[in-house]
């Protein structure tokens, strides 16, 4: 395995049978493995994950509200809309794991990403 993509992690259990809080999931995956790991959200981030490109809120934003103006001033039809994928995402780069891992990270990826310098359990 080259990679850890973290995806659906909301159902993991304790002995007992109780879920898990996502946030202690991903503390024992960055204490445990040696993975590269990613995800596409970016509260992940802080919490361990090396790194994520999240979906911009604010292109989804707008997005919504061009529809939302074309249904309601245009009087056009929610199905005349085509499914599109918002292309435009937002990476985002966790220091701490990168260090972790070994990883060494060119400054000229540094200085088109955000950064994310601690994990969130460090104070």
């Amino acid at each position: 395995m080259d990679a850890l993509g973290l995806l659906g992690i909301h159902t993991f259990k304790d002995g007992a049978g109780r879920n898990v809080p996502w946030q202690e999931v991903l503390k024992w995956t960055a204490e445990n493995s040696h993975l590269p790991d990613f995800s596409f959200w970016k509260d992940r981030v802080s919490y361990g994950t090396l790194c994520a490109v999240y979906v911009s809120a604010y292109e989804q934003g707008l997005a919504a509200g061009k529809i939302a103006r074309g249904i309601l001033t245009e009087k056009r039809s929610p199905a005349s809309y085509p499914m599109e994928p918002t292309v435009k995402g937002q990476p985002i780069l966790s220091l701490a794991r990168a260090k972790k891992l070994g990883l060494g990270i060119k400054s000229k990826i540094l200085l088109t990403v955000k950064v994310v310098e601690k994990f969130a359990w460090e104070k």
